[in-house]
């Protein structure tokens, strides 16, 4: 921006507006003295780090004054004047708030955490002197507005530093290494809202990488780039008629990478701007939601019926007695039902209404008795509501207990890891497919009787493989068995019993009208025995392979049961497991 000394500046606007004074006609008139231009940003973000997905929120309140003097010397400056020039804030007030992140890296193994947080303040941006405006060399930046343009130009660094930011950790999941700890961060860095062209152009709208400033275009005015030096003169004697004011607006951005597990930084943001008579007005009390924080997880306990409580925290700004007070009338919290599950609020909180208590507004809220679906399971909305409108919404997410037997459907004596793998068909389980709990191991079939898999308590665990047998012979050695857990490892049990009955309705009724088909009694044809699965074992020795123990008889049906572990064809869904522990619990899922 060029640099005028005073006279030379009054001198130049008079000299125009002598010019022109016949066509003035004023439109854009001056604030009053109770109501001062001012204006107000609000940014809504979403962030990405290490899998870490979070939001981030930034609230500027400010006002704004001509960036030359109102009067030099004994003269004032015309109002028009002053609207050709730039207005500039000479302060600040922030509130930067940020709800914590969670998620997983993309490699699957780390899950990272931060808590949510927030800061607020005054930044001293500079003082009018007597020859205009002088930025504060030791503040944050500068935050400029041009009416004609028009244009807001935020060069502002707030809290960009360790004090606006949480604790950041990244777990390594069981079976990997890596933890490590760093920083979220939620400081403001700047913001450009200017008119399509030159100097704004979608390309630079669109290159905002990580904690960059926003860049935002908008449709330029018929003052944003004068074509000739007439218009140019129009647009500085009648700047009343061209000047925006009020001046607001709203702008939205997704990342086309926004999906992607790999990718760093920002996700999406929403801007809105309003530049105003008193827009630099700090409203009334505010309130932020607290507890629950996004992704925060609950589970069922394992009584019968099951219950689940969830806590309520609002933190109302300023915390005073007649703030809490006046907000407790005007919020309600809201939760999606779970099912059929009975949703009941606590008799001090009807309807979702808060209490006060300490500086913040909380409520409970219980529900009794597991759904009946497996699928009401998951991520369920927490909403904060403020007069009957939705001010803040939460994810969060709704478990089973495992192990536990306090389903409310199929039989009592099914664990309900069964109950619900089974119901909404996570990983295999056929209807017919049953629960024997007394038996130890992961499972069995009797394929002579029927086709039926029998699971027993170490089919939701983890799987034993790779396990590696050896012939000790010239029919080698296999590595076999699958490394599944949870629900993978279920998956593996049936592909291995499935596949004991399917080699017994393969190849049984051959061996019966023939016994002399299968000489060592493996239930597998001596022409089987040479192809079946990829695996050669020995026709005449039932354990080719040297299981030993109980399959001894049978070690060559056996082994191959196993080999189909890890080729497992069955199919699982990490994203429909809702058991706790999981694939879906964190810090530290199970399975898959």
């Amino acid at each position: 921006m060029a640099c005028w000394p005073g006279s030379s500046l009054l001198t130049f606007f008079l000299l125009v507006l002598s010019g022109l004074r016949a066509q003035a006609q004023e439109s854009v008139k001056p604030c009053s003295a109770d109501k001062s231009l001012g204006g107000k940003i609000e940014i809504t973000s979403e962030w990405i780090e290490n899998g870490c997905r979070g939001s981030i929120r930034a609230v500027l309140r400010f006002p704004l004054i001509p960036r030359t003097p109102q009067v030099i010397g004994k003269t004032a400056i015309p109002w028009t004047a002053q609207l050709a020039s730039t207005f500039t804030a000479p302060e600040v007030n922030y509130e930067l708030s940020t709800s914590g992140c969670s998620g997983m890296t993309a490699n699957n193994e780390e899950t990272c955490h931060a808590p949510g947080g927030g800061k607020s303040g005054k930044a001293i941006l500079g003082k009018m002197g007597p020859l205009g405006f002088s930025t504060d060399p030791h503040g944050p930046g500068s935050l400029t507005f041009n009416p004609l343009r028009p244009e807001i130009s935020a060069l502002l660094a707030l809290q960009a530093n360790r004090d606006a930011s949480t604790p950041l950790e990244c777990v390594a999941v069981p079976g990997h290494s890596g933890s490590g700890k760093s920083r979220w961060q939620f400081g403001f860095m700047g913001l450009s809202i200017g008119p399509l062209g030159p100097s704004c152009t979608p390309a630079t709208a669109e290159a905002l990488d990580y904690k960059n400033p926003f860049v935002i275009c908008i449709p330029p005015s018929d003052c944003s780039y004068p074509t000739d030096e007439t218009s140019r003169l129009e647009c500085i004697v009648h700047s009343d008629r061209h000047a925006i004011i009020p001046f607001s607006g709203e702008s939205s951005w997704t990342s086309p990478r926004a999906s992607d597990p790999y990718h760093q930084g920002i996700r999406s943001y929403t801007v809105h701007w309003e530049i105003c008579c008193g827009c630099d007005e700090k409203p009334g009390p505010q309130v932020h939601l607290v507890d629950p924080e996004p992704q925060k997880q609950y589970t069922f306990e394992s009584n019968n019926p099951g219950t689940l409580e969830v806590k309520f925290k609002a933190e109302v700004t300023p915390a005073t007695p007649d703030s809490l007070q006046k907000m407790q009338d005007k919020v309600l919290f809201k939760m999606g039902t779970i099912g059929n599950a009975k949703m009941e609020w606590d008799p001090a909180n009807p309807g979702g209404k808060p209490a006060i208590e300490g500086d913040f507004l909380t409520a409970k809220l219980k529900f009794t008795g597991l759904p009946v679906k497996n699928d009401d399971f998951g991520e369920k909305k927490v909403e904060l509501l403020v007069d009957g409108t939705t001010m803040e919404t939460v994810p969060v997410k709704i478990f089973f207990p495992k192990l536990a037997f306090n389903h409310p459907g199929g039989k009592s004596t099914d664990p309900n890891w069964f109950y619900y793998w089974q119901e909404g068909n996570v990983c295999g389980i056929a209807p017919t497919d049953i629960y024997d709990g007394p038996h130890g191991g992961w499972g069995y079939s009797k394929p002579s009787l029927d086709s039926i898999v029998r699971l027993c308590v170490l089919g939701p665990m983890a799987n034993s493989g790779p396990e590696g047998y050896n012939s000790r012979n010239a029919y080698g050695s296999l590595t076999v068995t699958g490394v599944g857990k949870g629900i993978k490892c279920v998956a593996e049990t049936l592909e291995h019993e499935r596949h004991h009955i399917l080699i017994y309705q393969t190849y049984h009724q051959a061996i019966a009208g023939d016994p002399k088909l299968d000489v060592d009694g493996d239930e597998i044809t001596a022409q089987g025995e040479g192809t079946l699965d990829g695996i050669k074992s020995d026709p005449a020795n039932g354990d080719t392979f040297n299981m030993g123990g109980n399959y001894s008889s049978y070690g060559d049906n056996e082994v191959r049961c196993r080999e189909v572990e890890r080729k497992l064809t069955i199919k699982y869904f990490p994203e429909k497991d809702w058991a706790n522990p999981g694939c879906q619990t964190l810090p530290e899922p199970y399975g898959p």
